[in-house]
């Protein structure tokens, strides 16, 4: 019988044939693989082994866990970096036992990013942050970190990256995050070239901070402020960025490759607040449209109160 190692004595990936406790008898392979070599595929399942060992670096974030769920149902081993102490917990359900493997972490520090990859062939950067802290600026989060990473994963001989970063992010944006994720973007492909970068457009979902904080604002403002209320988005359901990031790991042309993932239908931000207005109830609430330098206030505004999480 076939045991997955616990997270203590987790072993180097066998390349080889692996059997599988539940289908002893059903293999097969697949030229859709990570590398030349053939990696054993297996009807799936949680007990199942997929050939994989990925290190998922932003695991705890909300894309991360559905990263991590359809990782674990394929039955792939998965490391989880963490910084917050039990940050991981709700992560461990969703794979078998010593398939989630937590691993403390510091962005800054090479070594500890190393140690992360040590035992991986795959890796996904899910590592973002929307406002800057005393301790961590844009340039730290998402442009320094992603190309320590890049760097990490080359010396360790990484057979495939996923980057993730947002969809519309430019040079010349006036917003700093968004300057910083597309620098972010490029340091990468100059540290990784063979790197699959995935660029999604908002993402909404369960516990998403798009519909869950409009909502929240028109429940409890006496108004509904909105800026740009003709700007049209197309919002990207979570559970499908997360099988599109999973489905690039069978197929070896997607390396080197940047896809835009969006939704089916575009919609402009007065009517995802109509929308949300309808289900939510509240369609007495008045929408106050406001100039864009309303933005700006609010900016300059929460960094006088040490609130940095707004950022036009």
């Amino acid at each position: 019988m076939f045991r997955i190692p616990s997270a203590s004595k987790l072993a180097p990936i066998n390349l080889g044939r692996v059997p599988n406790h539940r289908q002893q008898n059903r293999f097969a392979t697949t030229g859709s693989d990570l590398t030349e070599t053939s990696w054993l595929a297996t009807l799936g399942g949680r007990a199942s082994v997929s050939g994989i060992t990925a290190v998922v670096f932003g695991a705890t974030g909300f894309l991360g866990r559905y990263i991590i769920n359809k990782l674990g149902r394929s039955g792939s081993r998965v490391v989880i970096p963490y910084r917050s102490d039990r940050s991981y917990d709700h992560l461990k359900v969703m794979g078998d036992l010593g398939q989630i493997v937590p691993v403390a972490w510091d962005s800054r520090h090479k070594e500890s990013i190393l140690r992360a990859m040590s035992r991986c062939n795959v890796v996904i950067n899910l590592v973002n942050r929307d406002w800057e802290t005393r301790n961590f600026s844009y340039e730290d989060v998402n442009v320094k970190a992603p190309k320590l990473i890049a760097q990490c994963a080359k010396e360790s001989g990484i057979e495939r990256l996923i980057h993730l970063s947002p969809a519309g992010t430019t040079n010349y944006s006036r917003s700093r995050w968004s300057r910083s994720k597309y620098l972010g973007e490029q340091t990468v492909k100059e540290e990784f070239p063979e790197v699959t970068v995935i660029k999604p457009c908002p993402l909404f979902g369960y516990e998403d901070r798009f519909l869950n904080r409009v909502g929240t604002m028109i429940s409890q403002w006496p108004f509904f402020p909105l800026v740009n209320p003709y700007v049209r988005i197309q919002p990207t359901y979570v559970d499908d960025v997360a099988s599109a990031v999973v489905s690039c790991l069978k197929l070896p042309h997607t390396a080197g490759k940047t896809y835009y993932l969006g939704g089916d239908k575009i919609y402009t931000n007065m009517e995802i607040a109509k929308y949300v207005q309808k289900e939510t109830r509240y369609a007495e609430k008045k929408i106050v449209i406001l100039p864009d330098d309303y933005l700006w206030f609010l900016h300059v505004w929460g960094k006088y109160w040490k609130n940095r999480r707004i950022e036009p």
